[in-house]
C-alpha cells in the first residue's frame, strides 16, 4: 500500500512523540526516509522507507524537506525525514575577505550553502567549485556528511 503525502502534519511534535495531539501514547511504529539534499527538495516522487514502505510525495512546490520533518503521522504510525549523509565542500575561509568572497560567488552562481558555528561554509561538491578553490587558494576538504543549507534566498520578482 502506498501512502500519498500531500501536506505535512503539524510538526509541534516530533517521531519520538505521540502520533497525534493530546494522544497518551506514541505511535506503535516508527519509521524513516533517508534523503540526501537533491531529493529532498523533489516535491513529487515516490520514496521507501528504511522499513520498506512507499510513499508518494506530492506537495507544494517548493517544498525543501528538513531533517526530522514528519511527513506522515496516523494512530500508529510516524515516517520522519532523516538527511542522507552526502559528499561535501567544507570551505575554511582565511578571514572575512575570503568569507566575503566565497559568499559572492556561490550566490552569483545560485549554490546553496550552509554556515557552520566555526565561521566555516559548507557546499555541495562539484569540480567547478573546487577548481575554483584552489586557484583562488581558499582552504578546503572534502566531507560525508548530512547537508541543510540556510534557505532564506530571494526569487528576484
Amino acid at each position: 500500500m502506498t501512502i500519498i503525502v500531500e501536506a505535512l502534519p503539524d510538526q509541534e511534535e516530533g517521531a519520538e512523540k505521540g502520533a497525534n495531539k493530546g494522544a497518551e501514547k506514541g505511535p506503535s511504529e516508527v519509521d524513516h526516509v533517508e534523503l540526501n539534499y537533491h531529493d529532498r527538495c523533489r516535491p513529487r516522487q515516490r520514496v521507501s522507507t528504511t522499513g520498506g514502505r512507499e510513499l508518494a510525495l506530492a506537495l507544494p512546490r517548493g517544498t525543501v524537506l528538513a531533517d526530522g520533518v514528519v511527513l506522515h503521522r496516523d494512530q500508529g504510525l510516524v515516517v520522519s525525514v532523516i538527511a542522507k549523509p552526502e559528499k561535501v565542500v567544507r570551505i575554511q575561509p582565511d578571514g572575512h575577505r575570503q568569507l566575503c568572497l566565497v559568499a559572492h560567488h556561490l550566490g552569483n552562481w545560485h549554490r546553496s550553502l550552509e554556515t557552520l558555528e566555526d565561521g566555516s561554509v559548507l557546499a555541495e561538491l562539484d569540480g567547478p567549485l573546487e577548481d575554483w578553490l584552489k586557484r583562488q587558494g581558499i582552504g578546503y576538504s572534502i566531507e560525508e556528511r548530512a547537508y541543510q543549507p540556510n534557505l532564506k534566498g530571494d526569487s528576484h520578482d
